[in-house]
């Protein structure tokens, strides 16, 4: 049996436990609160951050987007087929006010570039070029796309493809006919410079890194590993929607970034492409702090608990010392040692713990003493009862002895006088119906009819007394054998249905065509006692005797309009004893006697 924790340890080891689960939850709970304001600040930050690229980019577009519109409008003004060396300065002047302008040209409705900066691509036909269809209609910002004729132009970016975007406005004659198409190429590298006026000089300084993405999810910029490919991530779903928030995600090299993002939505009249820009930093680098600040927390915490415990061991030893002194005290008292409760003073409870120990005690003392005196007093008066009951008992045992013996030789005395008994009755019965035929006058047979109806009932006492001292002597044995029910009713109607209808009455029987254990001597007389019942206290109907089957066995039934509504003989047996093919025998091995209103009920019990 494992021996339990002493008061010390237990008290010792809870205070611990509860210290160091508070103090854990709480250095967690300030530390994930820690970390996740973090993460929240440094979201935003970055969602702030990819809002403002995206911004500047719409804008940067916005401004290239009017002035090729406003220099379009500008050509109304200029005879461009008189004067083309003045269209090509003009064109010069407009590429050097924005150094991003790679390329700018005047292309004529028929698609031949008529005149363009540096004579690039001058007779070069653009009509397939989507930048020239839709410049027809009306001033267009294409995507960003790759240009073998003005990869050239562009050796700051030996190391990659340079790429461009497309910026085209409609030339109007004064007579409102569009002559042509003012269409400019603006070097990519722009976005960078955008980039890096948001950022500063060293734009991942932090550890930020900056993409932009077309609608569709194509890097347009951003680590060299990831242009060109598409970024399947919950962000730029997300950004796709319109959204402009943060997340925090697993990317395709397996690192896990804090994501701002943001969807360029134009400006002013210009809608804008579309484009999605994405800040991310990696989680760890960005969490780095507040994660070291939520374990130092954590170290501290646990230095804390240590000190809880070792507070908490001092403090269940000063509240268990004096437990300790009054559980030796009561052990000692346990074994017998005369000594006293100490009365001790520690504080309050303990105090009042002493007293009470130190009353209970004394008082169990004093009934102690009490029991002992009033142990020796029951001792005395149980043996002198006991001595009484003994003499009582052997005189309960005499009398009953005596009284058994009595009643046997009643009953012996009765079994052996009733012959001599019966015998001056069956005389008088003889005289009396001599007598009968001898008399004659008014008066003289009713008086020997009379007489012989007394005599018969007198006949029936002494056979019912007679046969009870007879039953009482053990002088009557049941002689079971194998009766029919059927037999036994026809027996029985025989007698009854004249006395019936002597009577006024009908006598019916219903019987089921199976055998029974039993004495057929005494279950007939039973029977025949129930059915003179019923024919002496009927005064109009009749009386039905009937077998049926019962759960329990086979039921001998006897119905009459009489007082008592119904009497019954019950004949038990096992199940299908009713089965008239099997003609199966039920055995009778006990019997009872009953009563039931006014009249009688036997129950003749079987076993299987």
């Amino acid at each position: 049996m494992r021996r339990p924790l002493n008061l010390k340890h237990l008290l010792a080891l809870s205070i611990s436990l509860l210290m160091c689960a508070t103090i854990a939850l709480i250095a967690m709970t300030v530390g994930r609160s820690g970390v996740r304001r973090v993460e929240v600040e440094i979201g935003s930050s970055l969602k702030l951050l990819a809002d403002q690229m995206q911004d500047k980019l719409d804008r940067t577009l916005f401004e290239r987007y009017r002035e090729i519109a406003t220099a379009a409008r500008l050509f109304r003004t200029l005879a461009v087929a008189d004067r083309p060396d003045a269209v090509k300065l003009w064109l010069s002047e407009l590429q050097q006010t924005y150094p991003d302008y790679a390329w700018i040209g005047f292309t004529r409705r028929n698609g031949i570039v008529a005149r363009a900066t540096n004579g690039v691509l001058e007779g070069t036909d653009m009509s397939q070029r989507a930048w020239f269809i839709s410049g027809l209609k009306e001033p267009t910002v294409g995507d960003v796309h790759a240009d073998e004729n003005l990869a050239q132009l562009v050796q700051r970016h030996a190391a990659a493809q340079p790429k461009f975007l497309d910026i085209s406005a409609p030339v109007v004659a004064a007579t409102g006919e569009t002559i042509g198409v003012l269409g400019a190429q603006i070097d990519w590298s722009w976005a960078e410079e955008v980039r890096d006026s948001l950022f500063g000089n060293a734009p991942e300084g932090k550890g930020e890194q900056v993409l932009v993405l077309t609608e569709t999810g194509v890097v347009l910029l951003g680590p060299q590993e990831l242009t060109g490919k598409k970024l399947e991530l919950e962000s730029v779903r997300q950004a796709m929607t319109g959204a402009n928030k943060f997340a925090i995600e697993q990317w395709p090299d397996g690192g896990r970034y804090v994501t701002g993002y943001a969807k360029s939505n134009g400006y002013r009249n210009f809608a804008g492409l579309g484009w999605i820009v994405l800040v991310r930093q990696n989680a760890d680098e960005a969490l780095a702090p507040a994660i070291k600040l939520q374990r130092q927390t954590l170290v501290l915490s646990l230095g804390l608990a240590a000190l809880a415990a070792i507070a908490a061991w001092f403090l269940s030893g000063r509240i268990s010392a004096p437990l300790l002194r009054l559980t030796h005290a009561a052990d000692a008292l346990r074994e017998g040692n005369p000594v006293g409760i100490p009365e001790v003073r520690d504080y309050a409870e303990v105090e009042s713990l002493s007293r009470s120990l130190a009353t209970l005690v004394s008082e169990l003392k004093h009934r102690q003493s009490a029991l002992e005196a009033l142990n020796e007093s029951l001792e005395t008066q149980v043996e002198q009862r006991t001595s009484d009951l003994a003499g009582r008992n052997a005189a309960l045992d005499l009398a009953l002895a005596q009284a058994e013996e009595a009643t046997a030789v009643k009953s012996r005395f009765l079994a052996a006088a009733s012959h001599d008994l019966r015998q001056p009755l069956h005389a008088m019965a003889l005289f009396t119906r001599a007598l009968s035929r001898r008399v004659s006058g008014p008066e003289a047979p009713q008086l020997v009819a009379q007489l012989e109806g007394s005599l018969s009932s007198l006949k029936g006492i002494f056979d019912v007394l007679l046969n009870v001292s007879r039953l009482d002597a053990g002088l009557i044995q049941p002689n079971v054998e194998r009766v029919s029910a059927v037999e036994l009713l026809e027996r029985l109607t025989v007698g009854f249905r004249a006395e019936a209808e002597g009577r006024g009455l009908k006598f019916k029987t219903h019987s089921l065509d199976v055998l029974i254990m039993t004495d057929p001597a005494l279950l007939e007389t039973i029977l025949r006692n129930l059915v003179s019942n019923a024919l002496k206290f009927t005064r109009s109907g009749g009386v039905l005797l009937a077998v049926r089957c019962h759960s329990e066995g086979v039921l001998f039934e006897v119905y009459d309009t009489g007082p008592a509504s119904r009497r019954i003989a019950k004949a038990g047996s096992t199940k299908n004893s009713s089965d008239r093919r099997n003609r199966q025998a039920v055995p009778t091995t006990d019997w009872a006697w009953g009563s039931r209103s006014s009249g009688a009920m036997l129950n003749c019990w079987v076993s299987d």
